[in-house]
């Protein structure tokens, strides 16, 4: 029997970042190793989840040289889709998880924006797909980013959340909804 093939696309909470540690959780942990083992070997979940990745926006030349992150030039989701579905196809479902990394508190992005955008993401991944594979079935998801907590205003992350930043994560699942 042929596995079904699910390729994750997204952040750090694909990736299994542990903020505490600063280092990628184990694989009893990460969600989706975990949801690998409740499908079973009829299944194989690729993850493809990077720290700071974001739906569309690439990184300003200030943040590339104050920041650790070395991820810095890769994370902008859209430019980054293409290439990543062409090495793992053929796919049966792509999943399309992001959007935490899009609140930040200086763009001022709604999460109609940021849900619009996640969109756009995975419509080039399902047209990269079709257009390498056009008779193999596919399916399609957009996962909405997890609900931020009041962890966000105290935890190391602090200084990136306020409260506007929490409500808007709070409408995200709902604005996702609707694409």
């Amino acid at each position: 029997m042929t596995k079904k093939r699910i390729l994750i696309y997204g952040d750090s909470n694909t990736y299994g970042f542990d903020a505490e540690r600063h280092a990628r959780f184990d694989e009893n942990t990460r969600w989706t190793k975990v949801c690998q083992k409740q499908l079973g070997d009829a299944y194989e979940i690729i993850e493809e989840g990077m720290c700071g990745r974001n739906t569309c926006h690439d990184c300003d030349e200030e943040d590339m040289i104050s920041t650790e992150l070395l991820e810095a030039p890769y994370v902008n989701g859209l430019k980054y889709i293409a290439p990543c579905v062409l090495s793992h196809l053929p796919l049966d479902v792509i999943c399309v998880k992001l959007g935490s990394n899009d609140l930040d508190v200086e763009a001022e992005r709604t999460p109609e924006m940021i849900a619009e955008n996640a969109a756009e993401v995975l419509r080039k991944a399902k047209a990269v797909a079709e257009a390498k594979y056009p008779e193999h079935e596919c399916q399609y998801v957009l996962m909405a980013p997890l609900a931020s907590n009041e962890y966000a205003l105290t935890g190391e992350f602090a200084e990136e959340f306020t409260e506007e930043v929490l409500e808007r994560a709070r409408l995200l699942p709902a604005a996702y909804e609707k694409k």
